[in-house]
Order: C-alpha cells, then sequence, then structure tokens
C-alpha cells in the first residue's frame, strides 16, 4: 500500500532534469500515459505465460520510465518486480503487480496535477 503522505512524483527534481522544460515534461506524461496499459498488460502476459525473462526486461523498461519521471516509490516497486523475473522467483509476483499498478495510478494523478498546475501558473503570468 502506498503512503499518501508523499507525492508519487518528485516535480521539483523532474522539472530539473528536464532543464525547465516544460513542453518536455508534458509530453513525458503523455507517453506515460499512453504506455500505461501496454506495460501492465506486458507484466500480466510474462506472469501467464510462466516467463521470468519476459517478466523481468518488462519491470525494467517501466523502472526506467519511472526513474526519468522522478517516481522514484514507483521505480523502486517495478526494480523489485525486475529482480523477481532475474531470480525466476515469480511467487509474489502477483501482489508486486498489483502494487505497481496501484503506484503506476498514483504517478498517472500526480503528473495530472503538476501539469494543471504549470498551466494556471503559465495562464497567471500572460494576465
Amino acid at each position: 500500500m502506498s503512503d499518501p503522505t508523499f507525492q508519487a512524483v518528485d516535480s521539483v527534481r523532474l522539472l530539473h532534469n528536464l532543464g525547465g522544460n516544460q513542453v518536455l515534461m508534458r509530453k513525458l506524461a503523455d507517453a506515460f500515459e499512453q504506455s500505461l496499459p501496454a506495460w501492465l498488460e506486458d507484466l500480466h502476459s510474462a506472469l501467464q505465460n510462466h516467463s521470468p525473462d519476459r517478466f523481468s526486461k518488462a519491470a525494467h523498461k517501466i523502472k526506467g520510465a519511472l526513474a526519468t519521471l522522478s517516481a522514484d516509490h514507483a521505480s523502486r516497486l517495478a526494480q523489485s518486480l525486475e529482480e523477481m523475473g532475474k531470480t525466476g522467483g515469480l511467487a509474489n509476483a502477483p501482489t508486486g503487480v498489483a502494487n505497481l499498478a496501484s503506484e503506476l495510478i498514483r504517478v498517472r494523478e500526480s503528473l495530472r496535477t503538476i501539469i494543471a498546475e504549470f498551466a494556471k501558473t503559465d495562464l497567471n503570468a500572460e494576465s
């Protein structure tokens, strides 16, 4: 279960890492949202097919995207799944995937909030 007292995305670090480029941040957020269903499907498919290698690779891809977005907790959850796949120990993977899926929703909502806040700031600056 995720702790609601911390942000799913570190917006300050994300924007810093992108050199302050809000357009790029929006593009990354859009790409994240569009990729989310396929990523989860890749994990579920690898589990159903008992393919630890595919599972590890799918989790690795998600981990990298989350690290880029400064979504540390979600990235650590994906890293844990990646390690499960590497060791072939997928017994706890369904619970791990469910936890990651919940956190990915938090990341999505956090990104939406961050972008909305920047849009408000832009509108106020233009006034």
